[in-house]
């Protein structure tokens, strides 16, 4: 996949961006926390479905593969953000 790494770099932002909103929006409440987590979560969704249709219309590629490819980097850094926040969780709940 060409320039794989730009496309792991923009992912690694994202989910960077994501966890610290997230996390600084838990310090203030519950309530916070919890709608940050979903508007940022859903705000990363279309960032990276807009990012793969200008991808996709600048670099000429297989578009099948490239969205396999893609996703499974989104699932990744999605897996990982769920694995940060959930033991973040944890360790408030046990003060």
């Amino acid at each position: 996949m060409p320039k794989f790494w730009f496309i792991y770099l923009f992912y690694f932002l994202i989910t960077y961006v994501v966890c610290s909103i997230v996390v600084l929006g838990q310090e203030k409440g519950d309530k916070p926390g919890v709608q940050l987590f979903l508007g940022a979560t859903t705000v990363k969704l279309l960032a990276c479905m807009t990012f793969a249709v200008i991808y996709l219309l600048y670099i000429r590629i297989n578009a099948s593969r490239f969205i396999l490819c893609f996703f499974s980097l989104y699932f990744l850094n999605t897996a990982f953000e769920i694995y940060t926040l959930l033991s973040n969780l944890r360790i408030q709940n046990k003060k």
